[in-house]
């Protein structure tokens, strides 16, 4: 408690305060290991959590548990979630060193992957994409996709951002060999892709249609600004049209990443409410829009697609109808969204269809 406290003397806040570290991972040296059950975890959590309150540090969530990969963790939360410990803690954590992100619906609670790198003789390199090595920049673009969208993560986070002279490893970002000149990795820009325009506070958007090969996520920034991110790991370029219900384009740009280009400008054409751009092969677009008049403060965005060789659906999506706040008044009419994290419409559906969950963040009535 009282290294929270000075932290927050020196006008640093701590935010969050995890106990264990790698409970799953057996070393000959002193360990924190736990049961798969997580009765250790169980046994203190309220005990840290009532510590906090004592201590008057009410805005410090708890993180549990950091293990070694998702497979753990995933087991760690349904015990968890068992156990009733989800009312004490803030958010689900994991490093995934043995098991990549995968989506835990157990709980509503924010995932956040907590630790990753390359780890082994895997080399600092600036290359983007070359043969799909762990030290490339697009594998770690594919790895971010796949967690923050279908594993629904809200952070991710880099073993370290800066070293000085140690480009034997590619377990950092950036690295210099003098204390002057830097080299950027390639994994770096791909961590810039989601980033730089996606703010803290954002919000997760209902995304529907599919572009083959093509992973899309979508956030709602406070400001009210919207950002998409697509990640093509096909060998065609292929171009999206993003359809935003409920929310009218008032301006668009977009950068992308891919071979020979890291974060630079590209086109974002706007036409019928509609903005377009295109997606290399082995490449990341970012677009951020910004409201025009008559928006509103929800969106859904649709996509199709033009460009490339390969097939897709066409979008076929309702716009959020919601006319009344919390699970009173109007009820959701049919498609509309009904519950999910953060949703503060009506819980309720029109006559005719029921509630039906989507994921976390949307169920819809049909």
């Amino acid at each position: 408690m009282q290294y929270i406290k000075y932290y927050a003397q020196e006008g640093i806040p701590i935010t969050h305060v995890g106990f264990l570290n790698e409970p799953d991972y057996v070393v000959d040296y002193s360990n924190m290991q736990i049961s798969l059950n997580a009765q250790e975890a169980t046994s203190f959590i309220p005990t840290l959590y009532n510590t906090l309150k004592s201590n008057g540090i009410n805005s410090v969530k708890i993180a549990c548990c950091d293990a070694v990969g998702w497979g753990s963790q995933q087991t760690y939360t349904t015990n968890l979630v068992n156990a009733g410990m989800t009312q004490y803690l803030g958010v689900i954590t994991s490093h995934s060193y043995s098991k990549d992100p995968v989506y835990l619906g157990q709980t509503s609670l924010p995932k956040w992957n907590t630790e990753a790198g390359t780890g082994g003789s895997y080399r600092l390199v600036t290359t983007w994409y070359s043969n799909g090595a762990l030290n490339e920049g697009f594998t770690w673009a594919q790895k971010l996709a796949d967690a923050m969208v279908n594993a629904q993560l809200s952070a991710y986070l880099y073993w370290e951002g800066y070293e000085t002279n140690q480009q034997q490893s590619g377990s950092h970002l950036i690295d210099s060999a003098d204390g002057n000149t830097i080299t950027i990795s390639g994994i770096f820009w791909a961590f810039a892709m989601w980033s730089r325009h996606i703010r803290p506070g954002a919000t997760r958007i209902q995304v529907s249609g599919t572009i083959a090969s093509v992973i899309i996520g979508a956030f709602q920034n406070t400001d009210g600004s919207i950002v998409a991110v697509l990640t093509n790991s096909g060998s065609s370029e292929q171009s999206s049209k993003i359809n935003i219900n409920g929310f009218t384009a008032g301006s668009a740009a977009a950068w992308v990443t891919a071979n020979g280009k890291n974060f630079a400008s590209t086109s974002a054409a706007i036409s019928g409410g509609a903005v377009t751009v295109s997606v290399p092969a082995k490449g990341v677009v970012t677009v951020k829009i910004t409201k025009g008049s008559g928006s509103t403060t929800s969106a859904i965005i649709t996509t199709s697609t033009r460009l490339g060789t390969s097939t897709t659906r066409a979008a076929t999506t309702t716009a959020r109808t919601s006319t009344a706040s919390g699970s009173g008044g109007t009820c959701a009419a049919l498609y509309g969204q009904c519950g999910g994290n953060g949703y503060t419409g009506p819980t309720c559906c029109a006559s005719g269809s029921s509630c039906k969950f989507s994921n976390d963040y949307y169920s819809q009535c049909l």
